[in-house]
């Protein structure tokens, strides 16, 4: 059973997330936070595994700055954010604070339940416009001088933000292992 605590600081939102998580087998929601400040502190009191953390709470501390948070003192705590922002500021400042993964609000059951499971045991899980906005801070003028990559490299590069695994991408891309680390 994957433990899910939701923070968000709208209660209607995050009571509907409740009943949707609540009917996915193996999920279970262990509580509810309307800031990141209560989010740390039913960290204290309760074992969680997942928490699905909105980034915007204009009460009390913020979801980049509870992940933070939470990633420093609850290693074993994964945090998913929930977002309906897609700037590109907000997803490096989510990765930056140690978000495992990167969800928009208009995400299916089905994205969020595989998101749920892959950072559960381990991976990471970002929409695809969150990965494009990775790669494309990778790859934008500012950071990269004189490289371009192949679309081999860009689309390896996706699925390394996925969370794919080497073998996975070697699979997916009908390529050896070897070829993927040389990527």
């Amino acid at each position: 059973m994957i433990r899910v605590l939701i923070v968000d600081d709208q209660t209607l939102f995050a009571e509907a997330l409740e009943v949707l998580i609540n009917s996915i087998k193996g999920l279970k929601v262990i509580g509810l936070a309307f800031d990141g400040a209560d989010a740390i502190e039913q960290l204290k009191t309760k074992t969680i595994d997942v928490v699905l953390m909105d980034i915007r709470m204009p009460e009390g501390m913020s979801g980049i700055e509870a992940t933070q948070h939470i990633t420093n003192k609850f290693p074993l705590v994964k945090v998913i954010m929930v977002s309906v922002d897609k700037k590109r500021d907000s997803i490096q400042q989510s990765l930056a604070a140690g978000a495992k993964g990167y969800l928009l609000k208009t995400v299916k059951k089905t994205e969020l339940t595989l998101a749920i499971q892959m950072v559960n045991s381990g991976s990471t899980y970002y929409v695809d416009e969150v990965s494009k906005a990775a790669i494309d801070a990778f790859v934008s003028p500012n950071t990269v001088t004189d490289t371009r990559l192949t679309n081999r490299e860009k689309e390896t590069l996706k699925l390394i933000c996925a969370g794919h695994s080497t073998n996975d991408i070697a699979h997916l891309l009908k390529i050896s292992p070897s070829t993927v680390d040389t990527f």
